[in-house]
């Protein structure tokens, strides 16, 4: 074969495995269910559900995770939820997609389903993305009945994975963790900076 052939096999091959890589992004699910008191059977409305994309950078060791996208809803008086999700694209040519997003439900007073506690839950590998896709119901227990400290979880961070998420693009589980924060007498997060302070 031709020295020019194998350019044009190297180049095809090389546009389908970015094409792969970027446009992948595009490809949207909807999460959908219904999430209920554990113990009562009853509906929680106004939950947060947070669904949050990373890159991570290939160029370092640990491998360190960058936010790519973020989707959230609040579940409605039934406690049900829809949410047409998506990774987005990754321009970056030195990170990659991580494949399944993070995940977090929230409701003040429960403890949160997250990376931390999906197994508590009955989780386990990408058992929490599937069931969603397929109408998941997701049975939150009370602080109480999980037997934590109301002061637990209040850090966005935590629940996210220790991945840094601007707040204006999780409001409603920000807003949520804040009230959460209020009823455990701890501050607000973020902490509203001085020009903010209204005397």
């Amino acid at each position: 074969m031709k020295a020019r052939h194998w350019v044009l096999l190297a180049v095809l091959g090389l546009f389908g495995a970015c094409s792969y890589r970027f446009l992948g992004g595009l490809r949207t699910a909807v999460y959908h269910g219904q999430v209920v008191d554990a113990e009562r059977g009853t509906a929680i409305p106004e939950a947060v559900v947070t669904v949050v994309w990373y890159r991570a950078g290939i160029a370092f060791e640990s491998h360190p995770k960058f936010l790519l996208n973020a989707h959230e809803t609040v579940t409605d008086i039934d406690g049900r939820f829809s949410l047409q999700v998506s990774s987005g694209l990754d321009w970056n040519p030195i990170s990659t997609r991580v494949d399944e997003p993070s995940i977090v439900v929230y409701k003040p007073g429960y403890e949160p389903l997250w990376g931390g506690t999906e197994i508590r839950y009955g989780f386990k590998g990408n058992q929490l993305v599937e069931s969603l896709k397929r109408g998941a119901t997701i049975k939150l227990r009370t602080l109480e009945a999980a037997k934590l400290a109301s002061t637990r979880y209040i850090s966005p961070g935590a629940v996210l994975g220790g991945a840094s998420v601007p707040p204006e693009r999780i409001p409603n589980l920000i807003r949520a963790i804040n009230l959460q924060s209020k009823i455990a007498g701890v501050e607000a997060y973020p902490k509203p900076s001085e020009s903010e302070v209204v005397p």
